[in-house]
């Protein structure tokens, strides 16, 4: 038997149809919703442990600063210089 002749005995089955059962679906949707679920649940606490810091709280406590004001002496440098002009135009 020539090599092309045993080719065209060659088909692919299309009765059993491509797509999964909707059984299998409904199971494969079970699972993601479970894996989201958990993912949500789990997921904050180990952000924490994994990018947690440690955080102390410092008692507040008062100083007396005295009585005293508050003075300032120099004056204004401008990072940059405007010029703005008025240009008359003449009467016709």
């Amino acid at each position: 038997m020539p090599a092309q002749d045993g080719l065209a005995t060659l088909k692919i089955d299309r009765s059993r149809g491509r797509s999964r059962s909707i059984a299998g679906k409904l199971i494969l949707l079970a699972v993601l919703v479970v894996l989201v679920a958990l993912a949500v649940t789990f997921a904050p606490k180990l952000a924490e442990t994994y990018f947690g810091v440690e955080v102390s709280v410092a008692p507040v406590t008062y100083m007396e600063t005295g009585k005293g004001e508050l003075s300032a002496a120099g004056y204004i440098v401008a990072d940059r210089v405007s010029v703005v002009a008025f240009k008359r135009q003449p009467a016709s």
